[in-house]
């Protein structure tokens, strides 16, 4: 079933204009969509909601710019698909026009650009059979690059992060593989103890509580 469309632009929501109910949908549908025909009615069913309801909230949602996308994350390597993170060097006055032509590859999920001597960096995955190499190296040459470099996976970590609204704190998980867990666990959970509306910036009026530091609140701080 497909997410829901929008049909018309609204006023860009704020945290504060979420109620509850609003919270629970955007806790839920990060990590636990339902496999289902109907996957709103099940949502619908957990949150005291109709089908109708459930949809209507998430259309609301995508129109007020909290929730972006509903979709399916593949496990790519397990589908055959080969992927790889890629830096890219341009000019200043061509990056824009380079960025747009990278991302009309419809293998290409993302783009960013740096301030960095590689200023442009993208991720692309690749179906079973496409050649890694010649596909950057003609994007390369569409985007009239000056050097690009293929960075791909030598050892996967998976990192999860999880945004649980009710509750207000983010949640961050670590695979047991992962080398540098011990250096991030002590800054995530100086992270969880800030007020999800300090993270999110949504302060609106001193009565909420302010978010300035304090004394003692540097993340790097033992």
């Amino acid at each position: 079933m497909p997410e829901p469309a929008v049909a018309e632009a609204q006023t860009t929501l704020r945290p504060q204009d979420l109620d509850q109910t609003d919270k629970k949908l955007l806790t839920v549908i990060q990590a636990d969509f339902p496999l289902s025909v109907r996957p709103y009615e099940a949502f619908g069913k957990r949150l005291g909601l109709s089908e109708a309801e459930t949809i209507e909230r998430v259309r609301r949602l995508k129109a007020g710019r909290i929730l972006r996308q509903v979709g399916a994350i593949f496990d790519t390597r397990r589908l055959g698909y080969q992927s790889s993170l890629v830096a890219a060097r341009y000019s200043k006055e061509r990056l824009d026009e380079a960025a747009g032509i990278v991302s009309a590859h419809p293998g290409v999920s993302h783009n960013y650009g740096r301030n960095h001597a590689f200023n442009l960096w993208y991720t692309i995955a690749l179906p079973p059979g496409v050649s890694m190499e010649r596909t950057i190296d003609r994007l390369h040459a569409l985007s009239g690059a000056e050097a690009t470099r293929l960075l791909p996976t030598l050892k996967l970590f998976k990192i999860g992060a999880h945004i649980r609204l009710s509750v207000r704190r983010v949640w961050i998980a670590f695979s047991n593989s992962y080398p540098h867990a011990g250096l991030f666990r002590p800054i995530l959970r100086k992270l969880q103890r800030i007020p999800l509306r300090c993270l999110l910036g949504a302060v609106s009026n001193a009565g909420e509580g302010a978010c300035s530091p304090r004394a003692g609140d540097s993340l790097l701080d033992p």
